[in-house]
């Protein structure tokens, strides 16, 4: 077999948040190389918000500005019961340079991201090229590809989505739950005349999600009472007409999905001289856009911490095991936050309770604090 060059981190997986612990790495000094099994990047764009938190660790690595020109900077949501106006959460009031939430399809974030990548470590990864067995050898890991080479180790990041490889082979376990709440989204044409405003509509039926993208498009995202996988473009504009004001324009419609919720979470963040990050750490409910964001901040942590151990190989137990207890936080926080989301948008006979209760906190001072929960603000990772 042809040995490919030692080196400090061997990254499994070059999505936005594999290459984003690169680029972390690279500016810390730390030799790492990337392996990625799709030889092109993905071309959907289902997640679609960054959080001013993220923006921030972005700014870092000089990938905030690029990001920002090519999205919509959302400074507001209004939030609706049925098609009546209950008040709005405003973003200015949140701490940092970035009080907003900025809106730009996946695809467009993970190019800016492989860009920026591209700049600091130009030779450092490896497409089409995925994991397929890790063995301990001494105080190294090998790690066999499935072209035959293999790469030797110090530390292995999983990095590698939801159905790691990694995780798996580090047996690092994965438990948790399916919730009954699904949903399907379209992108069509914005003709609302809402601008740079996201709109959630808690209505009888269950809810619905809009938020520009850049284009002149809009999403909208439905509740569904059962999972529909493959939803026509009239599928989702008859939910949006039935619960909304609003009338979409099906030939304009652009994408359009639908998509279950979970929650699952690796049962060990850290194992031997394996770490988890992103997806392959944890599944959150994509109901407020936070799993992604979430995977950033996994990212930072990561870096922080695999600098420390490479220097200092004795404290890696200790330091890998408050990587998971922190990261374990974060997650624990997260869910609760969505589980929020998804529990106020389930159709509900006493839905009116709900609209009072949302009116009443977006017209006191405590909407600051759910404008920072929104904005992901209280789970920033550590330094």
């Amino acid at each position: 077999m042809e040995a490919m060059t030692d080196t400090d981190v061997l990254i499994v997986g070059g999505g936005p948040v594999g290459l984003f612990l690169g680029c972390l790495l690279a500016r810390q000094g730390v030799d790492f190389r990337v392996v990625e099994a799709r030889a092109d990047p993905h071309s959907h764009s289902r997640s679609i918000g960054i959080h001013p938190t993220s923006l921030e660790l972005m700014s870092e690595t000089g990938l905030a500005d690029g990001l920002i020109q090519k999205g919509i900077a959302v400074q507001a949501g209004i939030a609706f019961g049925n098609r009546r106006r209950l008040g709005t959460l405003s973003f200015h009031t949140c701490p940092g340079s970035y009080r907003f939430i900025l809106s730009i399809p996946q695809y467009q974030t993970e190019a800016v991201i492989a860009k920026g990548f591209s700049e600091i470590a130009p030779a450092a990864l490896e497409r089409g090229e995925r994991a397929i067995q890790i063995e301990e050898s001494g105080d190294r890991l090998d790690v066999e590809l499935e072209s035959g080479t293999r790469v030797s180790a110090r530390f292995v990041v999983g990095a590698d989505g939801s159905t790691s490889t990694v995780r798996r082979l580090a047996g690092a376990g994965w438990s948790g739950k399916q919730y009954p709440d699904s949903y399907i989204m379209g992108d069509f044409e914005d003709d609302t005349g809402l601008g740079p405003v996201a709109c959630v509509f808690l209505a009888r039926a269950g809810l619905v999600e809009s938020f520009p993208l850049p284009g002149g498009v809009r999403r909208w995202v439905a509740r569904t009472d059962s999972f529909l996988e493959n939803p026509e473009p009239g599928d989702v504009a008859e939910l949006v007409a039935d619960r909304t004001t609003f009338r979409l324009s099906v030939g304009t419609c652009t994408m359009s999905s639908g998509f279950r919720t979970s929650s699952y979470t690796a049962d060990k963040m850290a194992v031997g001289r394996i770490i988890l990050v992103g997806d392959a750490a944890h599944v959150i409910s994509p109901i407020g856009g936070q799993g992604m964001n979430l995977g950033w901040m996994d990212a930072v942590d990561a870096a922080n911490v695999l600098s420390a151990v490479v220097q200092n190989p004795e404290s890696r137990e200790a330091i890998f095991h408050a990587y998971h207890a922190r990261r374990k936080r974060a997650v624990k926080i997260v869910n609760r936050r969505a589980e929020f989301n998804m529990w106020m948008g389930r159709a509900h006979p006493a839905s009116a309770v709900k609209h009072l209760l949302t009116w009443a906190l977006l017209h006191s001072p405590i909407k600051r604090h759910f404008a920072n929960q929104f904005s992901m603000r209280g789970i920033e990772p550590s330094s």
